[in-house]
């Protein structure tokens, strides 16, 4: 697996994505604890942003960092990790922008098809993934700690390219 690239960015009007590494762990931490609380801490952060097969794609808007996603790559497959959009913002398309510029940079160095895990009660995140041409292809019971209990973690996927391509 090569280092870290910087992601492509699409057209103009998707100006502010900034692709960031370790040194960006400390507001990708807060944007976390912000977006799905408690977040991880700064120093898990370092070290996921660390690993050769993980980038990280952030947005910058006029409040500071507004969103981010990272992602991995293992030959031909990829695996979102995480996407977190600033609550203040969210609905307004930013996710589905990172999500597509990810699955695009995957596209790029090889990747057939892309995996992610998404909580079961997260409705929107569900929404979103399914609006990208994600499909649940598996069922992880009680994967996520929740107050009071676990929760599922719900597993989709989709090909990049060809029929599943991004866009």
């Amino acid at each position: 697996m090569q280092n870290r690239k910087p992601m492509p960015v699409s057209p103009a009007s998707d100006t502010g994505f900034v692709p960031v590494g370790p040194d960006s762990a400390m507001a990708i931490a807060e944007l976390h604890r912000r977006a799905d609380p408690p977040g991880w801490s700064v120093e898990s952060w370092e070290k996921q942003l660390s690993q050769p097969a993980v980038y990280c794609l952030s947005h910058v808007g006029g409040r500071g960092l507004d969103g981010f996603v990272t992602a991995s790559i293992a030959g031909c497959e990829a695996e979102i990790l995480m996407i977190a959009v600033d609550p203040a913002i969210r609905g307004a398309g930013l996710g589905r922008r990172l999500l597509e510029h990810a699955l695009g940079h995957a596209g790029m160095l090889g990747a057939e098809c892309c995996y992610l895990e998404v909580a079961a009660d997260n409705t929107p995140g569900m929404a979103l993934y399914a609006r990208c041409g994600f499909a649940e292809t598996a069922v992880r019971k009680g994967y996520y700690a929740r107050p009071g209990g676990y929760i599922d973690a719900l597993v989709m996927s989709r090909l990049i390219g060809g029929d599943g391509e991004a866009g």
